[in-house]
């Protein structure tokens, strides 16, 4: 009989479990052991102070279980041998659960090694278990005899405990609120009693998950996903992340709990920094040359017809004559280039990449030329700000000065092509000036949304903090825009003033880049806007929800922001669009 390769997972984030302490717990005969230790695919270990564990980066950790599982399961196919496959580790439950879901499909036989907090070790085979079949490990099941499928389209909740309790519903219903989502019901799968996952019946309670997380799908037909909340050991989480079937949700969220409270701290389809591919079939590369002309004529377009007097006052006349020369110096590509953008304004030379023109290619050609005119503008004005190819390098590091720089440059930018718009705008246009500056400030968010939904799919998991500002600050300019200034004056006091929105403060990780990553609002959390050196403080109330922002942020829900802007704009009518209240 050939002796099979044993393949051993290890999650060691919150402290290390030796090889040695492992090898009696596994079959003795052995062709060899492949262990695979996720720090050793980029996972921190949890830090904590004082006790208490500090933000995770839930992503992060997830990014390297599946750089984990990628090496493994290749190593696996290279040896083409029989293998046995184990899994342990010290780590929180939503991280075992989604090393559930990834080896779910490829990885058997499974058996999970877990260290109760006495030091005993339990081997817990998922197959084969031949006790208690005529039993059920959870003996308390509810939320799935709906009486007919319900109607509920938020998420279901799903609570799997072996503690004994009931669901702490509360803490549920808080928890999905704050990740925005709607709650279509609670299904319960627990034990009555706390009980122990061991040898005699973790085949059973797999099982018996299989069966009934089957039928969610079925009693909930409407629901928009399922929200996973785990009472119990990490063998549990893993076996829940392997029972979820995953064509059955459109997306599954994983809670972790810290008392009080639970957060979604995982979700699944997985957010990736990229999730469309760049293909290089002839097809998508003429495509990408169709957007790439398109920007072009944008970009030919406000170089032919701009003028000293679309720019503003605070350039100077020197300044002026300046941007104006370095926006026609360039000349402008001729085919795609590289993966992404350069601007050599010294050399005359752009360079517009694969990538950026992939980031736009789904967009209508008038908003490419108009996001093609924006961000050439922005980016020619960079180099007024000696921001420049040559010390331009990880310059994002420096979060303050790149927002500093990026707002100063979008606003010139919207300032310019809207002065533009107006003037070549007939003379009894009276709605010109709030149109063309509605449409401008809606370009610059086009575009950033553009390549968000580029890098993230239709979903910013992994949202930045600063991210998060850029888009409340355009937000809010939008609405402003909305309340009709009509004058070049109005327009040039709402694009030359420096505007800072925030919501703060906010949990969440710092990745290791060390850019603050979004997690969730506190109860405390609050919008602050600046404007005009002033402060202006909205606590969170029905029309402004700091946790409806963030998921609005997320997920591109242009209307709801557009809602919560406007309340903003209404409360503050005097500050935030003085020329309303003026006699016209």
């Amino acid at each position: 009989m050939e002796h099979p390769t044993q393949i051993l997972f290890i999650l060691n984030v919150d402290g290390d479990v030796s090889e040695s302490e492992l090898l009696p717990l596994l079959t003795p005969n052995r062709y060899e052991l492949l262990p695979f230790r996720l720090s050793d695919f980029g996972a921190a270990a949890v830090l904590r102070e004082g006790g208490k564990r500090l933000p995770v980066d839930w992503n992060g950790h997830a990014d390297a279980i599946e750089r984990m599982i990628s090496v493994a399961r290749d190593k696996n196919r290279e040896l083409g041998r029989p293998t046995e496959f184990y899994a342990t580790g010290l780590a929180p439950l939503p991280l075992f659960a989604h090393l559930g879901c990834e080896l779910s499909a490829w990885a058997a036989p499974l058996v999970l090694l877990n260290r109760r907090k006495a030091e005993q070790w339990d081997v817990l085979p998922l197959v084969g278990s031949e006790v208690e079949k005529s039993g059920q490990f959870f003996d308390v099941m509810e939320g799935l005899s709906t009486g007919g499928p319900a109607v509920g389209t938020g998420h279901v909740a799903l609570f799997v405990s072996t503690i004994g309790q009931p669901a702490p519903q509360d803490a549920i219903r808080t928890a999905l609120r704050e990740d925005g989502k709607g709650l279509a019901g609670v299904v319960e799968i627990r034990t009555s009693s706390l009980r122990y996952l061991d040898s005699t019946n973790s085949a059973n309670a797999s099982e018996q998950l299989t069966m009934f997380l089957s039928q969610i799908a079925g009693a909930y037909p409407h629901a928009a996903g399922v929200a996973v909340f785990i009472a119990g050991p990490a063998p549990l989480a893993h076996i829940v992340g392997r029972a979820i079937n995953p064509n059955q949700f459109a997306e599954i969220l994983f809670a972790y709990y810290e008392a009080p409270r639970y957060e979604i701290v995982l979700r699944r389809p997985r957010p990736g920094r990229r999730i469309r591919p760049i293909s290089m079939e002839q097809s998508d590369k003429l495509v990408r040359t169709s957007v790439l002309e398109e920007m072009k004529k944008g970009i030919e377009d406000i170089r032919a017809t701009v003028q000293a007097e679309d720019l503003p006052e605070f350039m100077g006349s020197e300044g002026k004559s300046q941007f104006l020369n370095n926006l026609r110096r360039v000349a402008l590509p001729s085919c795609p280039e590289g993966e992404s953008f350069e601007l050599h304004v010294l050399q005359g030379r752009m360079i517009l990449g694969h990538g950026l023109l992939e980031a736009l290619r789904d967009c209508s050609l008038e908003s490419v030329r108009r996001i093609a005119a924006l961000f050439f503008l922005h980016e020619v004005y960079h180099f007024d700000q000696n921001l420049q190819s040559t010390n331009y390098l990880n310059i994002g590091r420096a979060g303050v000065v790149l927002e500093e720089l990026d707002f100063w440059a979008d606003a010139v930018a919207v300032y310019v092509l809207t002065r533009r718009d107006i003037r070549l705008s007939q003379p009894d246009d009276r709605d010109a000036a709030s149109r063309c500056l509605s449409a401008n400030v809606e370009g610059v968010l086009n575009g950033i949304e553009a390549f968000d939904r580029f890098e993230h799919g239709n979903r910013i998991d992994r949202l930045a903090e600063r991210r998060l500002r850029r888009y409340l600050i355009w937000h809010l300019e939008l609405a402003r825009a909305r309340t009709r200034p009509e004058t070049g004056g109005e327009i040039e006091r709402m694009l030359t003033e420096r505007l800072i929105v925030e919501l703060a403060p906010l949990a969440g990780p710092v990745d290791v880049r060390s850019e603050k990553i979004v997690s969730r609002p506190f109860p405390t959390t609050e919008l602050y806007v600046v404007l005009g050196k002033r402060l202006f403080r909205f606590p969170p109330n029905a029309y402004v929800d700091p946790g409806v922002v963030i998921e609005s942020v997320r997920s591109f829900a242009r209307e709801t922001l557009a809602s919560t802007m406007d309340h903003v704009v209404g409360q503050h009518g005097q500050d935030f669009a003085p020329w309303v209240l003026k006699t016209r």
